[in-house]
């Protein structure tokens, strides 16, 4: 775990994230990699709102099979931190067949969209889960930093209330896995999927 040297609970993290951001971007050549989850919109948040921002890129991982609610907190962090996402995009296989496991899929469709963003760039920020899902992927597995990882979820959301951070709508339905929604209710009426299509439907969204 990264150690928090300021010491005094999360405003200490948040200078440690903040240098941590500032020594990745030195000298060019980073990007941070934005999936729609709450880490992403944290990370975003405090790049944009620092000294660092000039010199690094933001990407979007689209895999194809995002909802709506993902595409507009994209919308709403770009207009939120005046900033215009690129965007890396899955090929035509990244909609993964029926067969496949979900889990296996999401791995698949995630180190092919990072090595997109890895071919231009030197060094990767993004949420801990997008690193643990390249391991074993030769050089992105190394390239991905989280300089988040020592917040704990309480930490984040703490943030996120007390910063005004745009997030996901889905986290208010219950849904965990932002990322991997869409392809888990494309997977078919599980239980959970059901429960958050009946959750859609009760607000208007169906």
């Amino acid at each position: 775990m990264t150690e928090n040297r300021s010491g005094d609970g999360l405003p200490g993290k948040v200078r440690d994230a903040r240098r941590r951001l500032e020594e990745a971007v030195d000298g060019q050549g980073a990007a941070v990699l934005f999936a729609g989850d709450v880490r992403s919109c944290v990370l975003v948040a405090l790049l944009q709102t620092g000294p660092t921002a000039p010199g690094c890129d933001v990407w979007f991982l689209d895999p194809g099979w995002h909802p709506q609610e993902v595409r507009d907190v994209k919308t709403a962090i770009e207009a939120r931190y005046e900033v215009r996402m690129q965007v890396a995009q899955a090929g035509p296989d990244g909609s993964a067949d029926p067969d496949e496991a979900l889990d296996s899929a999401v791995t698949r469709t995630v180190r092919a969209l990072v090595a997109k963003v890895a071919a231009p760039h030197r060094t990767l920020l993004g949420a801990g889960w997008i690193a643990a899902r390249c391991q074993g992927d030769g050089p992105a597995e190394a390239r991905v930093q989280d300089p988040l990882a020592d917040w704990t979820e309480a930490e984040l959301w703490t943030y996120v209330k007390a910063e005004n951070v745009p997030y996901c709508a889905l986290y208010d339905l219950g849904v965990g896995d932002v990322f991997a929604h869409g392809l888990r209710m494309r997977h078919g009426p599980t239980p959970e999927a059901r429960d958050i299509e009946e959750k859609l439907r009760k607000l208007g969204y169906l």
